[in-house]
């Protein structure tokens, strides 16, 4: 990561969406090829990292835990659908930072944040969409 990379990174917030993002979507036993080095440029360039999931706090968790990538993550959280059918950020995540959100299924993120859009991994192939995520900023 370049100086200019990491200054972009810095201070903000990612937040990261589990199956079919970080983790394959069928089992959730396998993690996506690049991420947990993604995962460890974002941590020290001063990035907080969030994991979330439709699936629920203490089930992505325990993937995470599972697949050793929990040691990355600030906090989790379940995914919450808002009234306009978005998923809604937890207040502190969001509060006073520039959010990015990687996910595979960008529509029903909040407004207001960047996102980063990913196909949907289903594992057992090689994938590289994970590279040069970070420069996304």
């Amino acid at each position: 990561m370049t100086a200019d990379e990491r200054g972009a990174v810095e201070g903000s917030h990612w937040v990261f969406d589990l199956d079919g993002t970080l983790v394959d979507g069928l089992a959730a036993t396998s993690l996506r090829p690049g991420a947990a080095a993604l995962l460890d440029r974002l941590g020290l360039a001063g990035a907080r990292v969030f994991l979330w999931s439709a699936g629920g706090a203490a089930y992505a968790s325990r993937v995470a835990e599972g697949l050793g990538i929990a040691h990355w993550f600030a906090a989790v959280a379940d995914k919450e659908p808002g009234a306009d059918g978005r998923w809604v950020l937890p207040r502190e995540w969001a509060s006073g930072h520039e959010v990015v959100c990687v996910d595979d299924e960008p529509g029903r993120l909040p407004h207001g944040v960047r996102i980063v859009a990913v196909r949907p991994w289903l594992g057992a192939t090689s994938d590289a969409v994970l590279d040069g995520v970070a420069a996304c900023q």
